[in-house]
């Protein structure tokens, strides 16, 4: 993204719904940075859940599966 990075975009995005008084949407992230220290940013910026790439087809359905019984 050429303005910022998912990790600023996840915390507008929560302080959007916050402000609103609205049940955050689950935020995943899709990435090739695997380190503590990427996944710890991850989480401190409000992201659920982090798929690594290469992106397996069964971490796919599992967060599907997840959306939808939260739905």
């Amino acid at each position: 993204m050429p303005k910022k990075d998912g990790y600023e975009a996840s915390q507008e995005i929560l302080q959007l719904y916050d402000a609103a008084g609205i049940k955050p949407p689950l935020i995943c992230a899709v990435t090739g940075h695997t380190e503590d220290s990427y996944l710890l940013k991850a989480k401190n910026s409000g992201i659920q859940r982090v798929i690594c790439k290469p992106a397996q087809e069964i971490d796919i359905r599992e967060l599907l599966d997840k959306v939808n019984l939260e739905s």
